[in-house]
């Protein structure tokens, strides 16, 4: 292998550098780091790559969920490095994450030696396989040897990258260092990066087995199409915006409604065949089609899913990845098709029932019963979206807000819609959202729970060093809206004692802390002049909307 320079401090910093090389053959340009001192070796090679941007950040937790924002757009790993100890298990809830909503991640954690594990030495966790269940390859490096030709450092770091962008997902390189770190004078390694790859054994790796979903059987598809005559098209999150159009082109071949979850980037596409209110339909027991064709996963809509674990419809479920998608575990046809092609190729003759299209897309009044928060925040989230324009992208936050922008999607333009559905934690949303506007030239809206911003507040730190404005429209309704939805808040002494998670804080001085403009209104009769104000605002902002 061939590095920048054959001069290094220690034999550490040389397979570090090798590494990071590795990375650059890749196009892999963005590293956020946890400062650390077992990581020294990592961060000393790092800082020679100049065409690795790098993102500092005091928070691991914190710094993860950024590397995951910037990696959902850039469809690239991203990496992050910590040190040793519970810094790296403070990764843990991003890689969850990532796992469950195939991002790429490369994590590499710097480590103690072998020789210190079990014996008390000081910030000295077992690391090995640390992540075992949520990612796709593990290796963990031998400590950095002379005897070891470089080439192996290289072809480690070349599997895990590999596995990370075809399986999509987080892979994880743990790499022990012993002391010392670094030194004060480099040295000449000419002679020993001409040593050839070795035949021994390169450390420990482990590589989990991927599930291996059918490739479409074409014959079923059609017959089962064939015999409908009220079929639906359900759209979960779609990786693209084109994905969404070779959707769009079936059902306008077929005449077949379609119900979309606002993450599958149908903001792109008005068009009559579009139902954006699947909620009222789900919620009619009248409503009875015969066939459900599900394309992508991760479906916000509460009633949609509720709909599904009762519905014994015929069910074709198409996947972009090879994870299944069956929460309430449906017999029925489940295909991997990351192109769609099943939707351009199989030869499908559909004879709807009179009048089954446009009576699906037609929007119903909608009488079920809801709080008068829940409305309250439904009609401001409207507003939000109303002010939304082609030059901004859209980060909702889980619990309420992904759903109340899902309810309101027919207030999107062309509007990319991103959120963390894959565990649907409340963690990590700033964090991920300023990430994903890293990679973006256009301005981020975040939409966020009171709960949700404060499980998160240290991300704020990384506004200082974004240029474009940021938006975040923080919706406070004191803890646990999304509860009073659920039939146990009818007992108000055991719901306000176990889930609603009351309390009286606002944002102003957490705002003020990280130099950050603030507002606040509680008469919501304001709410679309101060919106409007803040959208026009060239700063960063936070709106608290009290309700």
């Amino acid at each position: 292998m061939s590095c920048l320079t054959n001069q290094f401090y220690t034999i550490q910093d040389c397979w570090a550098s090798a590494i990071f090389q590795t990375c650059i053959a890749h196009n892999i340009n963005l590293a956020c780091v946890g400062p650390g001192s077992r990581s020294t070796p990592l961060i000393l090679a790092l800082s020679k790559f100049k065409s690795i941007q790098k993102i500092i950040h005091f928070d691991e937790r914190s710094l993860a969920y950024f590397a995951l924002g910037a990696a959902k757009l850039s469809k690239r790993p991203s990496i992050i490095i910590t040190t040793s100890g519970t810094a790296v298990a403070n990764l843990l809830p991003a890689v969850i994450e990532a796992y469950h909503d195939n991002i790429p991640l490369l994590v590499i954690t710097a480590d103690r030696p072998d020789s210190s594990h079990e014996i008390g030495a000081n910030q000295t966790i077992n690391q090995y396989d640390i992540f075992k269940s949520f990612i796709h390859y593990f290796h963990h490096l031998p400590l950095p040897s002379l005897d070891i030709s470089i080439d192996n450092v290289k072809d480690a770091t070349e599997k895990a990258i590999t596995t990370s962008l075809l399986q999509s997902g987080p892979v994880h390189i743990n790499c022990p260092f012993s002391k010392p770190l670094i030194t004060e004078l480099k040295t000449d390694f000419s002679e020993y990066l001409k040593k050839q790859s070795s035949k021994i054994s390169f450390g420990k790796s482990s590589q989990k087995k991927p599930l291996v979903l059918n490739k479409p059987n074409y014959k079923q598809f059609e017959t089962m199409c064939n015999q409908s005559k009220k079929p639906i098209i359900i759209v979960g999150k779609c990786p693209c915006p084109k994905d969404f159009k070779k959707i769009l082109k079936f059902s306008e071949t077929h005449s077949i409604p379609i119900f979309a979850d606002a993450l599958s980037h149908h903001s792109f596409y008005n068009h009559p065949n579009i139902n954006y209110s699947m909620d009222e339909f789900f919620e009619d027991d009248s409503f009875n089609p015969d066939l459900l064709i599900i394309i992508g996963d991760k479906l916000s809509s509460i009633s949609g899913l509720k709909w599904l674990e009762s519905s014994s419809v015929p069910l074709i479920q198409i996947h972009f990845y090879h994870n299944l998608y069956n929460p309430h575990s449906k017999e029925g046809c489940f295909w991997i098709d990351p192109r769609l092609d099943l939707l351009s190729q199989a030869d499908v003759t559909i004879e709807l029932e009179e009048e089954w299209t446009r009576n699906v897309v037609k929007k119903k009044p909608f009488n079920k019963e809801t709080n008068g928060v829940w409305n309250k925040e439904k009609d401001v989230v409207a507003t939000i979206c109303k002010n939304l324009n082609d030059k901004n992208i859209l980060f909702a936050s889980n619990s309420s807000s992904i759903r109340l922008v899902n309810n309101v999607s027919d207030q999107l333009g062309c509007i990319e819609v991103y959120s963390n559905r894959g565990a649907s934690g409340i963690d990590g949303i700033i964090s991920t959202a300023i990430g994903c506007a890293h990679e973006t030239n256009k301005d981020l809206v975040l939409i966020i729970g009171d709960l949700s911003f404060m499980y998160d507040l240290t991300a704020l730190a990384f506004l200082k060093s974004v240029l474009k404005p940021i938006k975040l429209f923080v919706l406070n309704n004191y803890g646990g809206g999304l509860f009073k939805q659920l039939n146990i808040s009818k007992d108000e002494d055991f719901f306000n004692t176990y889930f609603y998670a009351k309390h009286n804080y606002n944002f102003s001085e957490a705002s003020k802390q990280f130099g950050i403009n603030y507002s606040k209104i509680s008469d919501l009769n304001q709410v679309k002049n101060k919106v409007s104000d803040v959208m026009d605002s060239k700063t960063h902002e936070v709106l608290e909307i009290i309700f």
